[in-house]
């Protein structure tokens, strides 16, 4: 005999089939849209005028770059213009947007000089994964260079993306610079630039830097430049809390400088020179007048007495002036009077002209007005037939003359 069904049984299974039906499942904590992990969000910053074109480029060759590395692009929305931390604002729009990465940059033009820098970030963590910057003449040349730059940064974001490198913490702060250099220009060194970034003058006495993703424990270089005076190098080590970098008094380019030194087959006797800058620092017309005595000290021999002016043009190679050791080349005319002393020379009187071709010298800049010189130079004498004591030839028999001073700058 078959069961009977009972509607009472029937009636709690026919309603839960109904609600599964009209009324939406919970949600599980496993069912939320998950972000994917190659997701990137690509901003577009805010450049106008000349700097919009090089924007254009830049955001252009990233976005190639970055798919081809294997993130999944998107664009986000453009003007973007961070108010404080950059890392933070970027991820938190990338977050909105559901991207695990947010790539930004940021164009400028100051005169003839093109600067960008890329970041890609971590969203969730707002750690930099990659960055580049560099500084370039703006023209077609230019575009090349962010190409390479785009395919840097995506090589590094690929890294983090395959789990390789490790996101960095951002520290979310400006850097102030004090300076009483009013009008001051301040630059920052950069290891893949060709030149420094600019990054402001000095106005009431301070500048606070733009804003760049550095990462506790960087290290940077800044340079500070004013007119007429010389560049102070500034080496920061970056932590924590924000930096007040106070930068003396720049100390005035150098437009004379005077000294004195003896040297080898000069012993008995000094010489002293003097300096016109022509191009404060680095190359100037100098005038040096040398009197010594030379003495052969065998029995019954009176010395010489010489007297050594020499006039020409000198300048420094490659080195700025704020380093301490510089180098230089020097190359003049001289006049050579000689004078006899002993009562039984027949004649006393001698005059020689001779050249200085080479002239090199090393100067340790103890501070920024008092150096320790060291030169080494030759001399060729034309021989001035019976008016001169010196033949024709290399003055000293070829022998380099060594000498030893102090110069002194102003």
């Amino acid at each position: 005999m078959r069961p009977k069904l009972r509607l009472s049984a029937l009636l709690p299974a026919l309603l839960w089939s109904v609600a599964s039906i009209l009324l939406p499942s919970p949600l599980r904590a496993d069912a939320a849209p998950a972000i994917a992990r190659e997701s990137l969000l690509l901003l577009e910053p805010a450049a106008a005028g000349a700097a919009s074109s090089y924007s254009a480029a830049l955001r252009t060759s990233l976005a190639r770059a970055l798919k081809e590395a294997g993130f999944s692009v998107a664009s986000g929305a453009a003007g973007f213009s961070p108010r404080a931390s950059e890392g933070e604002e970027a991820s938190a729009l990338a977050i909105a947007a559901g991207s695990a990465w947010v790539a930004c940059s940021v164009v400028s033009i100051n005169g003839y000089r093109l600067s960008y820098r890329i970041a890609v970030y971590e969203s969730e963590s707002s750690g930099l994964v990659a960055a580049d910057s560099f500084t370039a003449v703006a023209g077609l040349g230019a575009l090349p260079l962010i190409d390479e730059s785009a395919s840097r940064v995506a090589a590094k974001a690929s890294a983090a993306l395959r789990g390789l490198a490790a996101s960095r913490r951002v520290v979310g702060y400006r850097i102030t610079l004090a300076s009483p250099d009013e009008g001051a220009t301040v630059s920052m060194d950069s290891s893949v630039a060709t030149a420094a970034f600019p990054l402001g003058s000095v106005e009431g006495g301070n500048l606070e830097l733009p804003y760049y993703p550095f990462v506790a424990g960087d290290k940077i270089t800044l340079t500070v430049s004013a007119p007429a005076r010389r560049s102070q190098i500034v080496e920061l080590t970056l932590g924590e809390e924000p930096p007040l970098v106070q930068v003396p008094a720049l100390p005035l380019s150098a437009r004379k400088a005077f000294y004195l030194d003896s040297g080898t087959g000069r012993l008995l006797g000094a010489g002293a020179g003097f300096r016109l800058y022509a191009e404060p620092d680095w190359w100037y017309l100098f005038v040096e007048d040398r009197l010594f005595a030379g003495v052969d000290f065998s029995p019954g021999s009176s010395p010489l007495l010489h007297d050594e002016f020499w006039s020409g043009l000198g300048w420094y190679l490659v080195r700025p002036p704020e380093k301490r050791l510089r180098f230089g080349l020097q190359v003049g005319m001289g006049i050579l009077g000689s004078l006899a002393t002993g009562s039984l020379a027949s004649r006393r009187a001698f005059l020689d002209y001779a050249l200085r071709p080479v002239d090199l010298f090393a100067e340790w800049n103890l501070n920024s007005t008092n150096a320790i010189r060291l030169g080494l130079g030759a001399s060729y004498s034309f021989g001035s037939g019976s008016a001169g004591l010196l033949g024709r030839g290399w003055i000293g028999n070829g022998r380099p003359a060594l000498s030893l001073g102090w110069a002194w700058e102003r």
